[in-house]
């Protein structure tokens, strides 16, 4: 008995249609960034709590105006995160593995890790002014930071606190995912965030938080460090106008000067500031 052709045919493949993205699930396409969630729930909240692995001061500006009406902010970041690790590693191999570093260490590695990201930030008239706040408000009290060292910490969540619940926010939000506190970290990276609004995640997550932040770097060292790398190391510190013209004149007298390499300091000014 011979078969018919229909026998013979293969299945279709039929593509499945790509389900809606859920409300809660940002991913950083097209209008769901993680930026614009933040922007609609920040003026609600009194208390803006966040760990990071990192984050950029130079991507400050992209979220400090949502930022304002916020009374409290405090960063965590974790700097034994493998992402920043990297300037630790000479440390590292000095120091036995089951010893964080020191606070001094860890001054010194942030420091340096803050001043190459300004040398390479974009020269924008938005970022400066993201950088001014963010030095506004540390010496204002508004913004605290602290630096976490005694364990690898790959967590990043945000987490936004009312001072009383409202119809529109009930008891706080927390945020959880990938996303670091960068520009790239916001909008610019394909990301996986999800958003958790029930009040046991919420009590959950900052009370985490709050055991995490009592056992991290001393605050004062940590913006001392800031705000003496911004405004003393960077190339967004403030200069007088006589620090500047001798800064013009090394500059402009370079080639009457030989070999810059053999100048040493006792030989340039007191206030003399090398930029680079």
């Amino acid at each position: 008995m011979s078969q018919t052709s229909d026998d013979h045919k293969q299945p279709q493949t039929v593509s499945a249609a790509t389900p809606t993205a859920p409300k809660k699930f940002l991913t950083n396409q097209g209008d769901n960034t993680l930026s614009k969630r933040l922007e609609k729930i920040l003026p609600m909240t009194h208390d803006f709590d966040c760990l990071v692995g990192y984050f950029f001061i130079s991507g400050f500006f992209r979220l400090y105006p949502a930022l304002e009406p916020v009374k409290k902010i405090r960063i965590l970041i974790g700097l034994m995160n493998e992402q920043v690790i990297h300037g630790l590693i000479q440390i590292a191999k000095d120091t036995p593995e089951e010893n964080p570093p020191s606070t001094a260490e860890v001054k010194n590695t942030f420091g340096g890790m803050l001043r190459r990201e300004l040398v390479e930030a974009q020269d924008s008239l938005a970022i400066e002014t993201g950088i001014q706040k963010f030095i506004e408000w540390i010496r204002s009290g508004k913004l605290e930071v602290k630096l976490y060292r005694e364990q690898n910490i790959h967590a990043k969540i945000y987490i936004m606190t009312p001072e009383h619940a409202t119809p529109d926010v009930h008891h706080g939000y927390v945020i959880t995912g990938s996303s670091n506190l960068s520009h790239s970290g916001l909008e610019g990276n394909l990301e996986f965030n999800v958003l958790l609004n029930e009040p046991e995640e919420h009590d959950y997550a900052l009370h985490r938080f709050n055991e995490l932040w009592a056992d991290a770097v001393d605050v004062k060292d940590v913006h001392d460090t800031i705000i003496d790398t911004v405004e003393k190391e960077s190339p967004f510190a403030f200069f007088t106008p006589h620090e500047l013209y001798l800064k013009f004149l090394a500059e402009y007298f370079r080639d009457y000067l030989g070999d810059r390499s053999k100048l040493t300091l006792g030989m340039l000014p007191q206030t003399f500031k090398k930029l680079q």
